[in-house]
């Protein structure tokens, strides 16, 4: 996003706003992100998180809709908005943009965990669209030849912080979480992909306590996990770091039995 990263790139200048992404703003995009990486590789860094940023999956026209994105809630906003998502868009740019940073990323040191474009909107199914549109998603991902020669230095992370999440008949089920990543999961497994693939939880990622009696199936299954201050029992005005130990044992239990990642940790 050339918005969080300070405006530190210009596109073709023809398009207003979307100025910054299409195919100058590729070129601009990439060269300010290698001076990034070499200076995360002088200070040591190993891991680069890569959001699929919507920005570049949105279409810009005025009268263009997703057709994926029937049902979606009227007040969704921002980037849990799917509506402007854009399949052929996505598919120019993963060759071009995003498979490039990831492979660049990799060249100063670094594994990568790619996250899709966007973020959950706040109240999830089991099968609704939003599941669809993640499913689509994996899929065209873990079809590209060079994220299959890379399993071992490409990761996934199968999405960004889900707050509500209910099954098919839109009822609390502690199986949800389950039946709504691993149809995801199979399909990524069936396209010949091997690496790690992190599935989140609710609560945005700080709960996975129903994941203990129905885990996401297969090899290679870890969890990625955020942790905010104050998250846990513990915040810098109250610090107590048993109790967040305890507290985030308690949330992520999975931790006794899987790899966790924590994908986000602070925004200071």
């Amino acid at each position: 996003s050339n918005y969080f990263n300070g405006g530190r790139w210009e596109g073709s200048k023809a398009l207003g706003w979307w100025d910054h992404y299409n195919d100058t703003g590729v070129t601009n995009c990439l060269a300010y992100f290698e001076k990034l990486f070499k200076g995360m590789e002088k200070a040591k860094c190993d891991v680069f998180r890569l959001h699929m940023e919507p920005a570049w999956t949105n279409d810009p026209a005025d009268g263009y809709v997703y057709a994926g994105s029937a049902g979606q809630a009227s007040d969704a906003s921002g980037e849990a908005d799917i509506k402007k998502f854009n399949p052929e868009r996505y598919q120019k740019y993963m060759p071009q943009l995003y498979l490039k940073l990831a492979e660049m990323a990799m060249k100063y040191g670094m594994y990568v965990v790619v996250r899709p474009p966007g973020v959950c909107p706040h109240d999830l199914k089991v099968g609704d669209y939003y599941n669809q549109y993640l499913m689509y998603v994996w899929d065209v991902f873990s079809q590209q030849e060079f994220v299959k020669d890379h399993a071992g230095q490409i990761s996934i992370e199968l999405a960004n912080e889900p707050v509500n999440l209910r099954n098919a008949q839109n009822q609390d089920d502690p199986k949800a979480l389950h039946n709504y990543f691993q149809p995801i999961v199979n399909k990524i497994r069936e396209n010949g992909f091997t690496g790690i693939i992190w599935a989140p939880g609710t609560g945005w990622q700080a709960n996975y306590t129903s994941y203990a009696t129905y885990p996401i199936e297969g090899d290679n299954i870890g969890y990625a996990v955020h942790d905010y201050t104050g998250w846990y029992g513990c915040s810098d005005a109250d610090p107590d770091p048993q109790n967040k130990i305890e507290q985030f044992h308690k949330q992520v239990p999975v931790v006794d039995t899987n790899p966790i990642i924590i994908t986000e940790v602070d925004w200071s």
